[in-house]
């Protein structure tokens, strides 16, 4: 099943649910993975495409004065693995910022800490579910990820 990025705009809010160590750098997840939805629902909710990406950002944990930085794992439409010095807690909300090294802000939004996981280094990591994105923010973001996911086939 092949997703275009105007397919992956419609998905702006799911949680990160990759089980530990699985979508981290060197391993590739599917591009779409069906998940069960809650009980009751016989619909099923397809998995957003990730892509590998190591890059550092800078996040704001709620209640926070001060950016400090952290690592990407993997990032999709939905949601992206970070791992860094310190973690905030499931249910955590917090700003984030993808800033170039000239300093050039690329993408910033708000997210939800969704999970804590194990990266395949075996440190610490937190998975984040992306606040609803305006869709300019989510076609810049579309486009990361294109890029990101052509560097890992080639």
């Amino acid at each position: 099943m092949s997703t275009t990025p105007s397919d992956l705009s419609t998905v702006t809010k799911a949680a990160v649910t990759a089980p530990p160590g699985t979508a981290g750098p060197g391993s590739e997840a599917p591009a779409a993975q069906a998940t069960a939805a809650p009980a009751g629902n016989n619909e099923f909710k397809q998995r957003a495409a990730r892509a590998s990406l190591v890059h550092a950002v800078m996040c704001r944990y709620a209640g926070a004065a001060d950016f400090i930085e952290v690592t990407t794992l993997n990032i999709s439409q939905s949601g992206m693995l970070f791992h860094g010095a310190t973690l905030p807690t499931v249910g955590t909300e917090l700003e984030f910022k993808f800033v170039l090294e000239n300093g050039f802000e690329l993408l910033s939004g708000t997210a939800k800490v969704m999970r804590l996981a194990v990266a395949p280094n075996g440190s610490p990591a937190a998975g984040v579910a992306f606040a609803l994105m305006e869709p300019p923010v989510q076609r810049i973001l579309a486009r990361v990820i294109e890029i990101h996911s052509e560097n890992a086939r080639s």
